[in-house]
């Protein structure tokens, strides 16, 4: 996303330079001396070729790249495999042209293709489950998981389901629930994990050393701190804790067997 984010902008420059070229050319030409500036338009309107192309390309790629590749509903491991490294290639072809961030991009992408599609391999053995409860083969259940693609409500998904129905009768609304099931179980990236060591990361700064008592209590600290403003309004003045269970619970000092303050009337 940075690159696709740094080309565009290196192609609206581009195109900036060029209209202030085409502008000095017109002057230019009414003074009747176009022949000084026809080197600098050759060279800005081939720097803005350049980078129309690079920058197009690179959203094309990025966007397979989100919406085809590293997307959870969608196709089998082995054409998201072979989708991945068509797209590592066709960026190997713009380093030819700007190696300029390009090239330490591809080699991150070779290097990372096996972990960035991990999740696909848990799909998979999650997927070989489903098929064998419910009697169909593997790439049945990948069809259901492409097929979750469109909009539910929508007429496309309609229309691409009708094969899967008549495929799987009345077993199709079941399949189908159990797909989306897994699907929203399958982390695809590790911001479950950042963002918990996020979390904790604050309350380590200040001790050396960390103990299991210590980690106990944070964790019992966590769980029933209750939610502030900054949060989904639903979640507001409540604990994990109350989420969790749907029942309130006394206050936490109370939960650790201590007795609160309270002022005689």
């Amino acid at each position: 996303m940075d690159i696709r984010r740094y080309f565009r902008n290196c192609y609206k420059t581009s195109v900036t330079q060029l209209i202030a070229v085409e502008c000095e050319m017109e002057k230019a030409k009414e003074m009747s001396k176009p022949f000084l500036l026809s080197r600098k338009l050759g060279k800005a309107r081939t720097y803005e070729a350049k980078f129309r192309l690079i920058s197009q390309t690179i959203d094309t790629l990025v966007s397979w790249m989100e919406h085809d590749v590293l997307n959870k509903a969608g196709t089998t491991p082995s054409v998201r495999k072979e989708l991945y490294d068509f797209i590592v290639d066709e960026f190997e072809k713009l380093t030819k042209i700007h190696p300029h961030r390009l090239k330490a991009l591809c080699v991150t992408l070779k290097e990372k293709r096996d972990l960035a599609l991990a999740f696909c391999e848990v799909l998979d053995n999650k997927f070989e489950l489903i098929s064998q409860d419910h009697g169909c083969c593997l790439k049945t259940i990948w069809d259901m998981c492409e097929l979750l693609r469109c909009d539910l409500r929508g007429d496309t998904y309609a229309i691409r389901s009708i094969p899967l129905q008549d495929l799987l009768g009345d077993k199709f609304d079941d399949v189908e629930d159990a797909v989306i099931l897994a699907l929203a179980s399958t982390e695809r990236t590790s911001s479950m994990i950042e963002n918990l060591n996020g979390r904790l990361r604050t309350y380590f700064c200040s001790r050396q050393n960390i103990g299991h008592g210590y980690l106990d209590l944070l964790r019992f600290f966590l769980n029933h701190k209750p939610f502030d403003k900054r949060n989904h309004p639903s979640r507001q003045g409540r604990s994990p804790t109350e989420l969790l269970t749907g029942k309130a619970h006394p206050h936490w000092l109370e939960l650790l067997r201590y007795s609160r303050f309270k002022r005689v009337a």
